[in-house]
């Protein structure tokens, strides 16, 4: 039969060769390419990198919204606005205490199943924060950000019956994570509790809401620490910070956790703890 068409002459001539196994079809089933070929052109471009940088266009009309970076005004910042590079620092002596549960302890009365002892520790953090930035500060309402390491009683110190993992080393003493309770979101949850109290005491941001970034730590005092804001004794280490400043937690390292943060110490100042904070021959000046 004739061809009646360019298209229908080429599909013939392209089934011939097919046919002779001289071509084959493309994996891609688009292309009729020789039996020896990998693959077509098409495909080919495709695999092969561009070595053009190709920049995304600038948003414009009917491209969406622009986007730029943003910063935080003085008069949303609060007090924070006179603090060194808008940031606080606390340092807490004491064994932290999880805020748990709530339980029944009379008809229609409720309270915390660690009741004075949570009290006592969240009063300490408060009367810290006052200590630090007066009772005239002016509560900031802007996005924000917690980061909070807590030191646990050492191994050593724990309660009977209590099993930690020992990680193993052929030199020294090796490391050792609090992988064991309190839970961590419960220490945490005190600690956030008693930075911004209920009632009219003054508070480190307007509401729970205002945090946008929570990093947290637990860890055994140094030397046997896995964090790099561990201090020698139980306690806790605080920095709170509006959302615009760079601040960066470490994480939690079972090989050789860094130096105590500077800032922490010249900020915070540090409570009557024995033991040092930084490795020999660090400075915290």
């Amino acid at each position: 039969m004739k061809p009646s068409s360019y298209r229908e002459l080429m599909s013939v001539d392209a089934q011939a060769m097919l046919d002779a196994g001289t071509h084959r079809l493309c994996n891609c089933g688009q292309w009729v390419i020789r039996a020896s070929q990998a693959a077509c052109k098409a495909c080919v471009d495709r695999q092969q990198p561009s070595s053009e940088v190709v920049s995304e266009p600038m948003p414009g009309p009917g491209r969406g919204p622009r986007t730029a970076p943003a910063t935080i005004a003085d008069k949303h910042l609060g007090g924070f606005a006179g603090l060194p590079d808008h940031t606080l620092w606390l340092i807490i002596a004491g064994t932290p205490v999880p805020q748990g549960s709530m339980r029944a302890i009379a008809a229609g009365v409720v309270a915390h199943d660690k009741g004075p002892a949570l009290t006592q520790w969240r009063n300490a953090i408060h009367r810290a924060f006052l200590k630090s930035v007066g009772v005239n500060f002016r509560t900031p309402d802007c996005p924000m950000r917690l980061h909070v390491c807590l030191t646990m009683p050492g191994p050593s110190q724990r309660a009977p019956g209590r099993t930690i993992k020992q990680a193993s080393s052929d030199v020294g003493r090796a490391r050792v994570a609090p992988d064991t309770k309190p839970d961590l979101d419960k220490l945490v949850r005190a600690v956030g509790d008693a930075l911004d109290p209920k009632g009219e005491r003054t508070r480190s941001y307007a509401d729970d809401g205002r945090i946008v970034e929570l990093m947290s730590a637990k860890t055994f005092p140094r030397p046997e620490h896995v964090h790099d804001w561990a201090l020698p004794e139980p306690g806790v280490v605080i920095r709170i910070a509006p959302a615009h400043v760079d601040a960066s937690f470490p994480p939690v390292s079972l090989a050789e956790p860094g130096v105590f943060p500077e800032a922490a110490v010249h900020t915070a100042g540090l409570p009557n703890l024995p033991g040092s904070l930084t490795p020999p021959g660090a400075s915290t000046t």
